[in-house]
C-alpha cells in the first residue's frame, strides 16, 4: 500500500515547520558554544522567538488542517445515531468558527495597535509586527479550515 500523496499546501507548512525547528536548533547551539567560549552574539535569543512563534503558529495551522487538535468528546461518544452525531459535528464546527473568527478580529486588532505604537526587539531592533503576524497568519488560516469543516459537516449532514 501506498502512503497518500501530500497536497501542495502540507508540504509548504511541513517544511516551514522543518526550517523553522532547524533554525531554532542551530541558533541555539550558536549560542551555547558562543558562551562556552566566551563569546557573545547579540540578539540571538530575539531570532530564536521570531522562529518560535512562527513554528507555533504553524503547527497550530497543521494540527488545524489535518483536523488533529486537542479534541474533547465526550458528548459525542455518548450521543446515540448518526443524526445526532452529524448535527453535534454541525455544532462543533459552528463554535469553532465563531471562535477563530475572534483570534481573526483580536489578532488583527493587536497588529493594528502595533503599528499605530511601533516597538521593536531591544538588540535588533526587530518590529514586533512581525511576530505578531505569525499569530494573525495562523488565526485566518485555522479560520479557512474551521470554515471547511463546517461546510462538510452541513453536506454530510444533508446528504444522508
Amino acid at each position: 500500500m501506498t502512503a497518500p500523496r501530500k497536497n501542495l499546501i502540507t508540504l509548504a507548512l511541513e517544511s516551514l515547520v522543518v526550517l523553522c525547528s532547524i533554525c531554532i536548533v542551530a541558533l541555539m547551539v550558536i549560542l551555547v558554544a558562543s558562551r562556552f567560549l566566551g563569546m557573545s552574539f547579540i540578539g540571538t535569543l530575539e531570532i530564536v522567538m521570531l522562529f518560535a512563534i512562527w513554528l507555533y503558529m504553524l503547527g497550530a495551522i497543521l494540527a488545524s488542517k489535518n483536523n488533529t487538535h486537542l479534541e474533547v468528546d465526550l458528548l459525542a461518544l455518548s450521543l446515540k445515531g448518526s443524526k445526532a452525531l452529524a448535527y453535534h459535528k454541525i455544532y462543533v464546527s459552528l463554535v469553532t468558527v465563531i471562535v477563530t473568527s475572534l483570534f481573526v478580529y483580536w489578532s488583527y486588532r493587536m497588529i493594528a495597535w502595533g503599528v499605530k505604537l511601533p516597538q521593536s526587539t531591544p538588540a535588533l531592533s526587530i518590529p514586533l509586527t512581525l511576530p505578531s503576524s505569525a499569530i494573525l497568519f495562523a488565526a485566518l488560516a485555522c479560520l479557512s479550515f474551521a470554515l471547511r469543516d463546517l461546510y462538510l459537516s452541513i453536506t454530510s449532514t444533508t446528504k444522508s
